[in-house]
């Protein structure tokens, strides 16, 4: 698996861990929460940045780098550790989640953990808009 490849070949959810090196260990976890509401929870003031489609996100510091990237109708976060100890991805596209674990260094532990909390409006929504929501959601079920 090159890069993000794995998402457009796989589907469902794809989860892979490669590791060179002594003394490594990786976990990929996901968390999926639904819940019903009006609208979803407000952000707290002055935390994050809102991330508009086409954009990346950036930062950088002795540890490593990160992007965070809304393209092609999903989002991705790639880490990069610094001195080539590895990095980490995930990608949430078309019904699809990637998680990507990559350590090339020694002693590394690394826990790459994708949190989704999907929000349905409790207004009664008609049958059809119901069944589709539950049917995006269902696609992510396939592992």
């Amino acid at each position: 698996m090159i890069g993000g490849a794995g998402l457009a070949s796989g589907q469902g959810v794809t989860q892979s861990v490669r590791a060179a090196g002594d003394g490594n260990s990786a976990y990929n976890n996901i968390n999926i929460n639904v819940t019903e509401a009006n609208q979803a929870p407000a952000l707290a003031a002055g935390v994050g940045q809102a991330l508009i489609s086409g954009q990346t996100i950036t930062g950088s510091n002795a540890a490593g780098s990160v992007a965070v990237s809304a393209l092609n109708g999903g989002i991705q976060m790639a880490i990069q550790a610094s001195g080539n100890q590895g990095s980490a991805l995930q990608q949430v596209a078309q019904g699809n989640l990637l998680q990507n674990t990559q350590l090339m260094g020694n002693s590394n532990l690394v826990n790459n953990m994708t949190q989704l909390n999907v929000v349905l409006r409790n207004n009664g929504p008609s049958t059809g808009a119901l069944d589709c929501n539950l049917s995006t959601l269902n696609a992510l079920r396939k592992f």
